[in-house]
């Protein structure tokens, strides 16, 4: 368990294995790193895998603003970056999906691959 500084943000993440490729789940709107805990598992024999809190969700800090997808994707980027100097695999699920889909558009260089689950291209009124 750690926290890196990305966007003058503290950005809490867990990270497991050590693969030569890096996977990084995104979670769900209201959810924190524990819903990947029976999923990253599976993963961390192959990969470098890590899980990280959105802002203001689970152990991230709240700013107490920048919820919108435009920022989350400026702060996963970020993040990306910081913990990465290759392309990663990129799970998101729901809103987690909904921020890998414009960062895949303006950063297509930071990802290796975009999983996208149970999620939408359009914002939810």
């Amino acid at each position: 368990m750690a926290s890196i500084n990305v966007n003058g943000l503290e950005v809490y993440y867990t990270e497991q294995g050590s693969g030569d490729e890096t996977m990084v789940f995104g979670h769900g709107l209201l959810m924190d790193t524990s819903m990947w805990d029976a999923v990253a598992p599976q993963f961390a024999n192959q990969y470098r895998v890590i899980c990280f809190d959105f802002r203001g969700q689970g152990k991230t800090a709240d700013p107490g603003q920048g919820y919108d997808i435009d920022t989350l994707v400026k702060d996963v980027s970020a993040f990306i970056q910081a913990i990465s100097t290759k392309p990663v695999h990129y799970v998101g699920l729901s809103m987690g999906g909904m921020v890998g889909l414009p960062m895949a558009a303006r950063h297509p260089d930071l990802l290796r691959s975009l999983v996208l689950l149970d999620t939408s291209a359009q914002a939810e009124p």
